[in-house]
C-alpha cells in the first residue's frame, strides 16, 4: 500500500487554488518542454519575453532554466502587464487567479499530460483603462 501511495502520488492533481509541491513529483516533467514551446511561440509572434509577466519560479533568466544561453527574463506579474506567461505548476494566490480570470483572455495554450502553459493577453477594454494607470507602478 505504501509503494502504491508513493508511485501514485506523482499523478495526484489538486484544484488550482491549492498549492502543490510540483518540484517534488515527476508530474512537473512535461512543463520543461511546454515552457520551451511557449517561449518559441512568443519569439515567433515577436512578443518580447522581457515584456511578458510570469510567476516564481519563472522569474530568472531563461538560461538558468533551459541552459540555452538566453539571458532574457520574464518580468514580475503586476496586474497591468499586457502578456502573462502562466503554468499550472506555479502556485498563485487566489487574488492573482481572480485577476487572470477577470482581466485576461487566453492567447495561446500548450498542454501535455496534466500540465498546462498558457500565454494570456490583457483584455482590450482593460488594457486601455490600465494603460492610463501604468504610471502608478
Amino acid at each position: 500500500m505504501l509503494l502504491f501511495g508513493l508511485v501514485s502520488g506523482n499523478l495526484w492533481l489538486y484544484p488550482r487554488e491549492i498549492s502543490q509541491g510540483w518540484d517534488a513529483t515527476l508530474a512537473h516533467v512535461p512543463y520543461h518542454s511546454l515552457r520551451i514551446e511557449a517561449i518559441d511561440y512568443l519569439n515567433k509572434e515577436k512578443i518580447d519575453v522581457d515584456k511578458v509577466a510570469s510567476f516564481f519560479p519563472n522569474l530568472t533568466t531563461l538560461d538558468n532554466i533551459d541552459f540555452r544561453g538566453d539571458q532574457r527574463s520574464f518580468e514580475n506579474f503586476n496586474t497591468v502587464n499586457k502578456y502573462v506567461f502562466y503554468s499550472n505548476v506555479y502556485n498563485l494566490t487566489d487574488s492573482e487567479y481572480e485577476i487572470l480570470d477577470t482581466n485576461y483572455r487566453i492567447l495561446q495554450e500548450f498542454n501535455k499530460n496534466n500540465i498546462t502553459v498558457i500565454i494570456y493577453i490583457l483584455k482590450e477594454n482593460d488594457f486601455t483603462r490600465r494603460k492610463k494607470n501604468i504610471s502608478r507602478y
